[in-house]
Parts: C-alpha cells; sequence; structure tokens
C-alpha cells in the first residue's frame, strides 16, 4: 500500500523509473556489429502435384478413405511397407494381432488419416513443406470441422516411406516407439 501511495504522490517520478527500467534493459547492438537474425519464414505448403512425397499420400488417402474400402489396420505387411516405414509396419501388425486376440478395439482408437473416429471428409487438399524434413500436409473437412494432418515423409532407397502421421498434438511414430 505505501507503494502505491508513494508512485501517486510523485506520478512524474514513478514513470521515470519504470521508463529508466525499459531503456536499460532493452538490448543494445549486438557486440559483432552484426544485425540481429530475423526468425526464419514458416515454410511454404506447395501444392506439388504429383511429387513423390505427395503421391504416396494422395494415394493412401484414395485407397483407404472411401466407405468401402479395407481398413488400413487390416492389411498384410508387404501392404503397410508399401506406404510406411518398418516402425509403423510393424505397429500397426501389433495393433491386428491384439485385435485377433481381444475381438475388438486395441491401441489405435482413431482413423489415423483423419485423426478421429468418424469419417465425414471432404475438400481435400494436399501440399508439401520441405526444410528440414519433408512433410505433406492433409488439409480437409471433417464432419465440416476444418482438419490438418501431418505426414512426415523420407527417401527409403528408391521410394518414400511415412515415418510419423501428426494430429494435433497426437504422434503416430511416438505412440508406435512406446512399449508396449
Amino acid at each position: 500500500m505505501a507503494l502505491v501511495r508513494r508512485f501517486w504522490a510523485a506520478p512524474f517520478s514513478g514513470l521515470a523509473t519504470i521508463l529508466l527500467i525499459a531503456c536499460t534493459a532493452a538490448p543494445g547492438p549486438p557486440e559483432n556489429g552484426r544485425p540481429l537474425a530475423r526468425a526464419p519464414e514458416p515454410h511454404t505448403c506447395v501444392d506439388e502435384g504429383d511429387s513423390e512425397p505427395q503421391s504416396i499420400v494422395r494415394a493412401l488417402y484414395r485407397t483407404y478413405l472411401p466407405r468401402d474400402a479395407p481398413g488400413l489396420g487390416n492389411e498384410p505387411r508387404d501392404m503397410l511397407s508399401k506406404y510406411f516405414d518398418e516402425v509403423l509396419t510393424e505397429m500397426f501388425l501389433r495393433d491386428q494381432e491384439c485385435r485377433r486376440q481381444a475381438q475388438g478395439m486395441c491401441e489405435l482408437s482413431v482413423d489415423v488419416l483423419v485423426g478421429a473416429n468418424s469419417i465425414e471428409v471432404t475438400n481435400l487438399r494436399l501440399c508439401v513443406q520441405r526444410g528440414s524434413r519433408t512433410e505433406v500436409l492433409a488439409q480437409f473437412l471433417n464432419s465440416g470441422r476444418e482438419t490438418t494432418v501431418r505426414f512426415e515423409v523420407r527417401r527409403s532407397g528408391r521410394d518414400w516411406k511415412v515415418t510419423d502421421i501428426t494430429w494435433g498434438s497426437e504422434s503416430l511414430r511416438a505412440f508406435a516407439l512406446r512399449k508396449p
């Protein structure tokens, strides 16, 4: 309370103190004489049409998104390994085995291509972001809600493979690497 009274009793001295602190806390010019680096520009997402990274994700949606499509999680190893690296392929196979034994849902509780249980996808757009890693972004409406699913892809020999799928803060790779 005494500090408040003092500030109001001498408003200009309080204001001068605040300005003095603000000015001395501000960074000065860099010591090496070079200007401060600007924050990097966010990577632009570009529709690359039939580029290899984008075409593998397009093939996933074309094959597994239609209502009458076979479930991605029900595919054999050779089919899964066409799209996914070894870590994700093994995760899908573990989940298949768990569902066979448990006669129901096991580890994967959402459709990994949409990050949800209900699937009513419209307006699917794909684009590629290249930087330290290559990502294909799938942007669409699911049940009227805007959704973005990120596919990290890497070249594996002659082919591109999906190494992670993220939606929101969830990572399929992190999930796959958890100890069972």
